[in-house]
């Protein structure tokens, strides 16, 4: 099994009643997949180039279960889907 990793954050954020600098996550198991789904989704039309859609929601599921802090912790801006 992989060992966690530990992350350090660009800004602060408040979790348990702390203020934290650094996440770190576990590796995830089947388990976190069934239940956070999958964090990313694409597609392609005809022949060109296909697309992929952040999955805003399912990868803030992940972060708290991983990182073991609550979903409410999770900055708004990483809970939206991103494109870029």
């Amino acid at each position: 099994m992989t060992a966690p990793v530990t992350m350090t954050l660009r800004e602060t954020i408040a979790a348990h009643g702390e203020t934290l600098s650094q996440l770190t996550f576990r590796p995830p198991v089947g388990k976190d997949i069934r239940d956070c789904g999958v964090p990313f989704s694409m597609s392609s039309e005809g022949a060109g180039p296909g697309t992929t859609k952040m999955e805003g929601a399912a990868i803030a599921r992940y972060i708290s279960r991983l990182a073991g802090i609550p979903t409410s912790s999770v900055p708004a801006s990483e809970r939206r889907a991103r494109t870029t």
